[in-house]
């Protein structure tokens, strides 16, 4: 169903793991959330998408729950073009806070809404489960910007349907965190050195083992320049701090690159790389996919998906390609113009590319497993519907083939 998309994208707005770094909800906060959202519906509605003005209030319990309700009103047009239907939808629901992340204040959402359909001829009422998250994002103490998905489920009809929302919110009440004390504290006692420091490292030369270190070089409890990575070159002349130990390195600190590709000898998986090629992280040559398009001339009947054999000779063209190159894979694309029912072209232009893909692989011995078939119907055209011309260029197989090319 086109709601699945959305459905499963309601887990991008709930960060799976987050670091408190700020104070929790305040107990007893009002908020006020006006928003306006986009809804989609199952499939079995026969409606078409649509935007919804909402309103809502929300109130803080504790630290971790809040309630809210919310009023939802669309308009959203019938599929067959027969008007449109009035739809109110009013919900109770709770809400549970996920710890903060800086300004944003992540949450859980569920509640039940009585939707009320308004069709021109009929009515119809049903509950619905809503289900989803979202975050708020803080601009200042009593203003934030809010973020919602949420799937519907119809529990009268088991339709699904989905929402997307974004909006202001306004805050007031709620009781103030308790501010920290702030102890003055106690004076640190510095004691006079009694100790001669000659290279003005911070070790007495008592102590320092490397009593001519240059000035404002970080030394070790030994008086000696730091070597962080133990690599035998000291911090301050190191260019590469970080590299492992045990790794081959120049005079510099950095890890050898032999073959000159920017990958340090120890990380590259091809080190005799040509000089000037393009590697990639692992410096090897870098292997890109470029796709080959072959439109091929399927003179199809009219409303018909059966492929004529005079245009075998076209398919054959798409399977010698991927014989020759046995790592390449393909994407049949069917396309129509735009006369008749949208719905009915898509379906038209998905049934001939399964049936140009059904002659290539059970005909030419193409793998399935290589090929996919997919129908735009009049989605894409190339060229303009309004001349019967441009119409018969927007009827269309194309053959995608994408294959291995070192670049």
């Amino acid at each position: 169903m086109k709601i699945k998309a959305l459905q499963t994208g309601l887990a991008a707005l709930i960060l799976p793991a987050m670091v408190q770094t700020a104070s929790a909800e305040q107990e007893g906060r009002f908020y006020i959330n006006p928003a306006v959202g986009y809804q989609t519906f199952d499939d079995d509605r026969n409606l078409d998408e649509a935007f919804t003005a909402i309103i809502g209030g929300e109130y803080v319990l504790t630290p971790k729950f809040g309630a809210e309700v919310t009023y939802m009103m669309s308009s959203p047009d019938i599929d067959d073009g027969n008007g449109d239907v009035d739809l109110d939808q009013y919900r109770l629901g709770a809400l549970y806070y996920l710890p903060e992340s800086g300004q944003w204040k992540p949450f859980l959402g569920a509640g039940l809404t009585h939707a009320e359909f308004d069709f021109d001829s009929s009515e119809h009422e049903e509950t619905q489960l809503h289900l989803g998250g979202g975050a708020r994002y803080s601009f200042s103490k009593d203003w934030s910007g809010r973020l919602e998905a949420r799937a519907i489920n119809s529990l009268d009809e088991e339709d699904w349907d989905a929402l997307v929302s974004i909006g202001i919110s306004y805050a007031f009440g709620g009781q103030e965190p308790k501010k920290a004390v702030y102890q003055e504290p106690a004076p640190v006692v510095v004691a006079a050195p009694v100790e001669k420091d000659s290279d003005g490292d911070g070790v007495m030369d008592s102590k320092d083992q490397c009593p001519t270190t240059p000035k404002g070089v970080q030394v070790d409890s030994k008086g000696c320049a730091l070597d962080s990575d133990g690599d035998g070159v000291a911090d301050y002349k190191d260019k590469c701090p970080g590299t492992p130990r045990g790794v081959a390195i120049s005079q510099n600190g950095c890890p050898l690159d032999s073959d000159g590709d920017g990958v340090p000898d120890y990380q590259d998986k091809c080190p005799n790389s040509p000089q000037g090629a393009k590697v990639d992280s692992s410096g090897c040559e870098l292997v890109v996919m470029k796709t080959e398009s072959i439109n091929l001339a399927v003179n199809f009947a009219n409303n018909s998906d059966v492929v004529p054999q005079s245009s075998y000779r076209e398919i054959q063209r798409v399977a010698d390609f991927m014989n020759r190159y046995p790592k390449t894979t393909v994407v049949i694309e069917g396309h129509t113009d735009d006369r008749g029912n949208a719905g009915y072209n898509k379906r038209l232009s998905q049934r001939r590319a399964d049936s140009v893909m059904q002659v290539l692989t059970s005909e030419f011995g193409v793998d399935a497993s290589r090929a996919k078939a997919v129908g735009y119907g009049e989605e894409q055209p190339v060229a303009d519907n309004n001349t019967a011309e441009g119409r018969q260029k927007n009827r269309r197989v194309i053959a995608n083939i994408e294959h291995q090319v070192k670049q």
